[in-house]
């Protein structure tokens, strides 16, 4: 929906209405897509090659944009990069961007440009440490607008923090970062969204200390600044959307880990008003009943899964299988095994289960 909505502003002109969104797509989303439909003609790198035939009259719009690389406003070039990335066309990013041969740690950032060149530079420098070294320079640039740095250093916390380990680096991005949300001006929406995100990823420093409490209290502060951001309009109203799942679905994963597991479950609850037809809801849902002993709960969270299809069903039904162990149907557990194997049968711990059950005839 986002992506969409993206791609209508910018072939109408009207990117520089476009709220700020939180999340993005794998760019392997277009050609997993493509694979299943079995339209390998559509899974090339080369954007001027997608097919004719899948094509509508939207695309050929953002086509004719992104051909116009120097006749672009900063606004709509900006927007195009963004939307060239989440279909998977990083390669053409770069090239609006002029930047196919350009070294992250040279490269100076467009003030108006900042994230758009940094995401193509991400996909063009597989080096990690030279990726969060360059952003945390950015993020304490003073020649680069606050919300730019405040995304930057934003980056460089949760790169951080997904390996698990406080580092130094980590500390000074969160200390930047609360500098420049100070500086950032901004409509009360967008602040409280910009505050939001800040939070969010600074609850990763006292979560890698194992500082349950000071944990629980950043992501509250996230979730009350989200709560505080009241959207006025169809765009704002995805945007808080796009913010809010990752919220409470950060907030009940965390919540598991940390052995509250009534609160991952009110989390998850949040997260199907937000998007019931997502596998990761139910996911993070059958999870959630999971740590709270709630075995049949958690059996119907993850049967609301299979019908969405896709790969995530073969996870489902390996849950809901073990569940129904648990339960003592071992015919339901037999059944939703097997349609785990079906579904991808390389899972050892799923033939293992198997076999342990035996034919059952």
């Amino acid at each position: 929906e986002v992506t969409y909505a993206i791609a209508e502003s910018l072939a109408a002109g009207a990117a520089e209405l476009l709220p700020t969104f939180n999340t993005s797509p794998s760019p392997a989303l277009r050609v997993l897509t493509a694979a299943s439909w079995g339209r390998v003609d559509a899974i090339l790198a080369d954007f001027d090659g997608f097919p004719a035939d899948l094509a509508s009259k939207l695309w050929w719009r953002v086509k004719c944009m992104t051909e116009k690389r120097r006749a672009l406003p900063l606004a709509d070039l900006s927007t195009a990069c963004n939307l060239l990335t989440r279909l998977g066309y990083q390669a053409r990013a770069a090239w609006l961007l002029g930047l196919a041969d350009v070294g992250i740690m040279e490269h100076s950032f467009h003030p108006q440009l900042v994230r758009a060149e940094f995401s193509a530079l991400h996909y063009l420098c597989p080096d990690a440490v030279k990726l969060e070294s360059r952003a945390l320079k950015a993020a304490g640039d003073h020649s680069l607008p606050a919300h730019e740095r405040l995304a930057m250093a934003i980056f460089v916390i949760v790169s951080n923090g997904k390996r698990g380990s406080e580092t130094p680096a980590m500390r000074q991005a969160v200390e930047l970062a609360g500098m420049n949300l100070e500086e950032f001006t901004a409509p009360l929406f967008e602040w409280q969204l910009a505050r939001h995100r800040l939070f969010r990823a600074t609850s990763y420093l006292p979560f890698v200390r194992g500082d349950a409490t000071e944990t629980f209290h950043q992501l509250d502060q996230a979730a009350k600044s989200l709560e505080a951001a009241i959207p006025g309009r169809r765009l704002e109203e995805l945007a808080w959307n796009d913010h809010a799942y990752p919220m409470y679905e950060t907030l009940a994963k965390t919540s598991i880990l940390l052995g509250d597991a009534e609160q991952a479950v009110a989390a998850s609850e949040r997260l199907i008003g937000i998007s019931q037809h997502d596998h990761r809801t139910w996911d993070t849902r059958g999870r959630s009943f999971l740590a709270a002993g709630r075995l049949a709960e958690a059996l119907d969270a993850y049967e609301q899964a299979i019908p969405l299809g896709g790969l995530p069903v073969g996870e489902a039904a390996y849950h809901a299988g073990w569940i129904n162990e648990q339960l003592g149907n071992v015919s339901g557990a037999r059944e939703a095994y097997a349609l785990s194997l079906r579904v991808d049968p390389t899972v050892q711990v799923v033939r293992d289960r198997v076999a342990a059950l035996g034919s059952g005839a």
